[in-house]
């Protein structure tokens, strides 16, 4: 089976949020009547594979003092407020940073006194409020002399990406930068089209493919809609939700319709027999974890990706927070959030658009369970070696991702979890 591959040119921007509700459709009902049920208990997966990072001597440790720091966090709840700058949850920090301009008001003060009862909290002064900086990133990106531009989560100024073959010249914006910048070269992320032959109740991190284009992407997190009607999560350049495209696994069963497209967000559903378990491992694994509940993303942490092309890859540390990608049709996706493999490897590749990014939740003595944090949507940087064969054998360190929360609020949705 062919499945066609599509690269997008991307830049990045940060910028504001929408609300749009998800809608039902009477095509579904064909599609999961005639599904089978999955003929064996699913298999569990032991936790990431690869080697932990540096200073810790386990995944086990390092998750969970991300989910402490993660929790601080949420308890301060700042972003929007004036004089917010950005917060950095890395666990390798052992200590929740929260940058700041000017006086921290007595509301967020008693908040951090809260926070410090589950982590420490470090306030540090910064020059720029995050609002500043999106408002000078949304310069940039609007200039169309960058490929990328986002606020630094520290509020001490902008990061742009620009392609040299381009730009061998410095870039510099009419009327000048308000802000410093820090320039990224080569920088051009691509939308990720492309585990193989899933069975109903599908699961998250499966292959799919649409029957009218060709593409092939993958399932996300299985969600129930505005509707009650269950589904998954899936990137939105993947189908034609005005088409109502249908959808079919790795092994060619009919797997659902690709229903309530977001273009702006580069999200879709797919209606479908789903339940809440992803795949996780190789390409061609069967293990799969099921799925508890949503969580946080901050600059610092540590996620997995989980595509049916290349796989598994945890790993990849969270670096930009609040980014907008542009597509070469024009079309602006936001916002999304930027991690790159911290060990020399791909974080995605093409085929794994679609697919679901998490967190190991370390219950019970053993990696359980997981923690839904994200949507793929595309792949940046130089193409590396995934250390496999076939269509996942290359991809990009860096992966670009929609918040798994903000994700559910935009169709009102409710993530299926397990309990």
């Amino acid at each position: 089976m062919v499945f066609m591959h599509r690269s997008a040119r991307v830049r990045t921007l940060a910028t504001a949020l929408f609300l749009v509700t998800a809608v039902a459709s009477s095509a579904f009902a064909a599609a999961v009547d005639n599904s089978v049920e999955r003929p064996k208990e699913p298999a569990s997966s032991s936790g990431p594979q690869e080697p932990p990072p540096q200073g810790f001597a386990s995944w086990q440790s390092l998750f969970s003092e991300q989910h402490r720091l993660n929790s601080a966090a949420d308890r301060i709840n700042a972003e929007g407020k004036a004089g917010f700058s950005g917060i950095v949850a890395d666990p390798s920090n052992r200590e929740l940073r929260l940058f700041w301009k000017g006086e921290v008001p007595a509301a967020v003060r008693s908040a951090i006194s809260e926070a410090t009862k589950i982590a420490p909290v470090k306030v540090i002064s910064a020059p720029y409020a995050n609002q500043q900086l999106l408002a000078e990133a949304k310069r940039w990106a609007d200039s169309g002399l960058v490929t990328s531009a986002a606020p630094k989560p520290d509020g001490s100024g902008v990061v742009i990406g620009v392609s040299a073959t381009e730009h061998a010249d410095p870039v510099r914006l009419p009327g000048g930068s308000a802000v410093p910048v820090t320039v990224e070269h080569n920088s051009s992320p691509a939308a990720v089209y492309s585990r193989q032959s899933d069975l109903s109740p599908f699961y998250g991190g499966g292959r799919y493919k649409n029957v009218r284009t060709g593409a092939g992407c993958t399932t996300g997190f299985a969600i129930k809609d505005v509707n009650g009607i269950p589904g998954f999560l899936t990137a939105g350049h993947c189908g034609d939700s005005v088409k109502k495209d249908l959808l079919e696994t790795g092994g060619g069963l009919p797997l659902g319709v690709f229903e309530s497209a977001l273009p702006k967000r580069d999200l879709a559903v797919i209606h479908s027999s789903s339940t809440s378990r992803v795949f996780s491992g190789l390409p061609s694994s069967d293990s799969s974890l099921p799925v508890v509940n949503t969580f946080s993303n901050y600059s610092g942490n540590y996620v997995c990706t989980s595509g049916a092309f290349s796989g598994e890859h945890c790993g990849v540390k969270l670096d930009l927070i609040d980014i907008t990608v542009s597509l070469d049709n024009g079309q602006n996706v936001f916002p999304e959030i930027r991690g790159i493999a911290t060990n020399g490897g791909c974080a995605v590749a093409p085929g794994d658009s679609g697919g679901p990014v998490y967190t190991y939740y370390y219950h019970g003595g053993s990696f359980s369970n997981v923690l839904a944090q994200g949507v793929i949507s595309a792949g940046n940087g130089i193409l590396t070696p995934c250390g496999l064969e076939g269509a996942g054998a290359f991809g990009w360190p860096a992966v670009f991702f929609v918040d798994a929360q903000k994700a559910l609020s935009f169709f009102k949705a409710t993530l299926q979890k397990q309990y």
